[in-house]
């Protein structure tokens, strides 16, 4: 049962050191094990589907990607993972014709549940929502311990990026950003941090984040990660702070733009596919 599919740049999973520039095509799913009152996507994360009949075969969902000449196939939009036999199902049969397998997902699973799914996928982008055991326990109705757990998991297994979506007053106190950085900071390999622009949505009512704090809590991440990137923000915003702001991705030795990007359009100025032009210095990102 699938909620929706399309074409998407992989750059809107979130993933920008994963095969960038390409295309992946995406499906959606209905339900999820959170509760988050702030759901961008409750309409399909809160909602059965309807008739069994519009049941999709995994290998038509291959077919597809295949039509449409993309790279990959994502996982995406509710939770996949209420779905899992059928992510797993469809990772194989994308394997078998050389494509990529993605999946986004809020790594609310048991450590089993993790070590199968992230076996199966080339890359994945986890949810790391709070740093706050009681907020993860009884606002998401979900379990820090086990997502920690996940995000450890899916490093040793398969390319991996984390989001956090910063909700004014919620998960953006300092103490809290900086014990949520230094985890990500000790894991190897370090994975890419997006911070994401919050807006009123689902069940919350609070003002959207103001773009200067997310810009500030970008700053305040970079103090221990590599790589972090800023979402969600207006196109304008790009121009309007291009001097402490850029999504563009730099060789960590000398500073080198090799990935600019405007919104979801990239180019890929490096001519490697495996060192930086510059310096010789590998690229931090799969080509």
């Amino acid at each position: 049962m699938l909620s929706a599919t399309a074409m998407d740049p992989v750059e809107k999973k979130p993933l920008y050191h994963f095969h960038p520039g390409t295309y992946s095509f995406s499906v959606g799913f209905y339900g999820c094990n959170l509760r988050c009152p702030f759901c961008q996507n409750y309409q399909i994360s809160t909602t059965l589907p309807g008739s069994v009949t519009d049941f999709v075969k995994s290998s038509n969902i291959v077919s597809e990607a295949l039509k449409l000449k993309a790279d990959s196939i994502s996982y995406t939009y509710s939770e996949p993972l209420i779905h899992a036999e059928y992510c797993l199902d469809t990772a194989a049969a994308a394997t078998e014709r050389g494509l990529s397998n993605i999946l986004v997902t809020n790594g609310f699973m048991s450590a089993p549940a993790a070590e199968t799914i992230y076996s199966a996928m080339d890359a994945v982008n986890i949810d790391l929502k709070s740093f706050n055991k009681d907020y993860y326990s009884q606002v998401l109705k979900g379990g820090l311990d086990e997502v920690c757990r996940s995000i450890e998991i899916a490093v040793s297994r398969c390319h991996t990026e984390v989001t956090t979506l910063i909700v004014p007053g919620e998960n953006d106190s300092r103490t809290e950003l900086i014990a949520l950085f230094g985890f990500l900071s000790e894991l190897k390999p370090q994975p890419v941090l997006h911070l994401s622009r919050y807006f009123p949505r689902f069940k919350y009512t609070h003002p959207p984040t103001e773009i200067k704090a997310l810009l500030s809590t970008a700053e305040l991440a970079k103090e221990v990660l590599d790589y972090v990137y800023v979402g969600n923000l207006p196109q304008q915003t790009s121009t309007e702070h291009k001097n402490i702001y850029t999504n563009d991705t730099r060789c960590s030795s000398c500073k080198s733009v090799l990935i600019r990007r405007e919104s979801y359009k990239t180019d890929v100025l490096n001519r490697s596919n495996s060192v930086c032009d510059n310096c010789g210095s590998p690229l931090p990102y799969l080509v």
